[in-house]
């Protein structure tokens, strides 16, 4: 280990010796750590935070992550020895952008859909309380959302795959929200009407209808010309709120937009969600507030009244703004951090900028620190 990666280090046990991290049943979870990789050691328990928060202390590691699982001897190995006693529902959104850096409106996309996930799927449709529900930046590219739930604890595999494909919609059949019934007669022949969803109907399906309602009130020819008559607009939106969707039979081309909406539009299909972090009961995921070892941002817990609000390159960052010289390995570009505009740096040029740049740009692999 050169001695720019010890100067890093002498500064993550700084912050570590007064770190909090409140995790839940702490003494029933394995841990996993590393410096030359992600996870270069696991196997590890700690009865307190006390003894965990002395472990970074003392020892340092760039990367600590605890089992989403509890278990009986977390410690104890082979796997099978340890116990299992059921795991929290994780989940983990990460933006697959190219190149190092996260642009700010890649940043925004990946936290509006954590938001959705949240609000749109655990909350209504599985029912889970607020104060069940945990989030917190990556340290990355993306966010990490805990279930403390117990209804979910004891799920396994197969089950926690079937989450994962709800919230992707994998199977969803759009005419599956709709159905006939029969409303009277006309020259000798049944009428039907088209039957549907209404926005407080669960799951997808007032989703959708929700989804609809807010078009038809925001941009309604997005869905159709028809909709600059307001009276038609209004006698749609009327007709939806009573779960009569006929316009949609008697004119394809509404039908054909609103399946574009429900298939693209519905499911969590925009941004990976890490099937296998939900999927493995066993799985080790990063230690909220902890210190990512790729940036040196924290990966903040954050409350969930504040999660639309959040930057993780304004509230992410632990270090100081004390200047640093760096040498650049790479064409730096201009970047926003610490409420603050960097401004781009040639290859192997030299500049003067705030620790917490510094130790960003050591863990991407761009710049060197000139100690």
């Amino acid at each position: 280990m050169d001695d720019e990666f010890r100067f890093v280090l002498k500064r993550f046990a700084q912050y570590y010796s007064k770190a909090k991290f409140g995790i839940p049943e702490i003494e029933k979870r394995e841990f996993g750590y590393g410096t030359e990789k992600k996870i270069d050691a696991r196997h590890k328990s700690f009865q307190n935070e006390q003894d965990f928060q002395a472990f970074l202390a003392n020892s340092t590691p760039l990367y600590v992550s605890h089992s989403v699982a509890y278990y009986e001897l977390p410690n104890a190995t082979p796997m099978e020895k340890k116990g299992w006693l059921g795991a929290d529902l994780v989940f983990d959104l990460d933006y697959e952008a190219e190149g190092k850096y996260l642009t700010k409106d890649d940043f925004e996309k990946i936290r509006g859909d954590t938001l959705r996930l949240i609000e749109e799927f655990l909350i209504p449709d599985f029912g889970v309380q607020k104060e069940m529900i945990s989030a917190n930046f990556s340290g990355n590219r993306g966010f990490h959302v805990h279930v403390y739930d117990k209804r979910f604890r004891l799920l396994r595999s197969d089950e926690r795959k079937e989450i994962i494909e709800y919230v992707k919609g994998l199977g969803l059949k759009y005419e599956m929200f709709f159905s006939q019934k029969e409303a009277g007669q006309s020259a000798g022949r049944s009428v039907f009407k088209e039957l549907g969803p209404k926005p407080d109907s669960s799951g997808y399906s007032g989703r959708f209808a929700r989804k609809v309602l807010q078009m038809l009130e925001n941009e309604p020819e997005k869905l159709s010309r028809i909709f600059k008559d307001s009276i038609k607009q209004q006698s749609f939106i009327n007709n939806i709120n009573n779960g009569n969707w006929s316009l949609r039979k008697l004119n394809q081309n509404i039908n054909s937009k609103l399946r574009v909406l429900a298939e693209q539009e519905l499911p969590m299909r925009s941004v990976n969600i890490d099937s296998g972090v939900t999927q493995d009961a066993s799985k080790l995921i990063r230690v909220p507030n902890s210190i990512h070892g790729s940036t040196g941002l924290i990966a903040k817990r954050i409350p969930l009244n504040e999660l639309a609000a959040f930057e993780a390159m304004n509230s992410a960052i632990v270090f100081s703004k004390m200047p640093v010289k760096i040498l650049a390995l790479d064409d730096i570009p201009s970047i926003e951090m610490g409420n603050t505009t960097h401004e781009e740096i040639k290859k192997s040029k030299s500049a003067e900028v705030p620790e917490y740049f510094a130790f960003f740009l050591k863990l991407k692999g761009s710049a060197n620190i000139i100690l």
